[in-house]
């Protein structure tokens, strides 16, 4: 008997069918209709185009030796959304460790994140950095939170991207929340772009 869960992740699988690729679930509880309990794993043996659907839960990368971040995304597009109404924390714990890194993407090549909550390490640089894209990366609904002591704490760091879109996405980070240079076109329709932490 197919439960009200199964069903709703059904038709999650079906609208996203449609798209290029293969969707590959993702869950930390594991399961028969999971192909992986780890978000790094499943980006690096997915393919260019594929969709990655991530359930609830909260997924630490764990290897802070990786270079040039925990989730290295070189020339390859895809698309990172998580379960509808899930809450899905991706984070490191690792001081200094940026947590994506999106590069050299080329011109029939996109990379969306939908619905994420991006956690970055004490003491990174940036925790997304997002660099020499010749096509869109887009974040939909995600929640950004860089380190809030230090210099140059930024949660966004965008250098020679030609298209950069937020939509309904909160920024956080030390000084500046988002640096950009060399972007040809930016569509920043965030929920809010800050510097400091949010009120309790």
């Amino acid at each position: 008997m197919l439960t009200h869960g199964s069903i709703a992740l059904l038709l999650t699988c079906a609208s996203l069918a449609s798209a290029q690729g293969k969707v590959w679930v993702v869950d930390d509880d594991g399961g028969p209709e999971v192909d992986f309990t780890s978000v790094p794993e499943a980006v690096l043996a997915a393919g260019d185009g594929d969709t990655l659907l991530v359930k609830s839960g909260e997924y630490d990368a764990l290897d802070p030796y990786s270079s040039p971040a925990v989730l290295s995304l070189v020339g390859k597009g895809l698309v990172l959304t998580a379960e509808r109404d899930a809450r899905v924390v991706l984070k490191t714990s690792f001081e200094g460790a940026r947590l994506i890194a999106i590069s050299n993407l080329a011109s029939n090549q996109t990379v969306v994140l939908r619905g994420f909550d991006l956690l970055g390490g004490s003491g990174s640089t940036s925790i997304v950095a997002l660099k020499a894209n010749q096509r869109s990366v887009r974040f939909e609904d995600c929640r950004l939170r860089g380190s809030m002591t230090g210099l140059n704490q930024w949660s966004l760091d965008v250098n020679t991207c030609t298209d950069v879109t937020l939509v309904r996405t909160e920024i956080l980070g030390h000084g500046s929340a988002i640096a950009a240079v060399g972007v040809k076109r930016k569509r920043f329709t965030s929920k809010a772009c800050s510097s400091t932490p949010p009120a309790a």
